[in-house]
């Protein structure tokens, strides 16, 4: 089954470090920038990451996207809009949704609030934690 992956779980398996378990699957050309919002959160809302540090995982994240199919949601924007306000998700949210809905793919995601609604639209998924 194919498997699309969101900025959580990514962000997760990059910290194991293992990416075996990415490949061959998508993320969504938008995925990048969520990746960087993780990253930011963690160098001045957590400090959890100092500034080199999150400049070195920005390095294994990119390099671990290149093993993947990059999937643009475009041409799913009516669908995803209609998603995000059914479900009171942010439209990035939906857009994995909508991607995984596309690709006949099971969702990865840490997010708990996402497997609930991918569960409520009857799409298959799971946490990094159980590949």
């Amino acid at each position: 089954m194919n498997r699309v992956f969101d900025a959580s779980s990514i962000f997760e398996i990059a910290k194991r470090g293992d990416s075996s378990p990415l490949v061959d699957g998508y993320a969504l050309t938008l995925t990048s920038y969520e990746l960087g919002n993780i990253l930011l959160k963690h160098t001045t809302l957590t400090h959890t990451l100092t500034v080199r540090e999150a400049e070195d995982m920005r390095h294994v994240l990119d390099r671990m996207l290149q093993t993947m199919t990059l999937y643009s949601p475009d041409g799913i924007d009516q669908e995803t809009l209609k998603i995000a306000v059914e479900l009171h998700l942010s439209y990035y949210d939906a857009s994995y949704l909508c991607a995984a809905k596309e690709l006949k793919a099971e969702l990865i995601t840490e997010d708990v609030r996402l497997v609930k609604a991918a569960t409520s639209v009857g799409i298959p998924s799971r946490s990094k934690a159980t590949l």
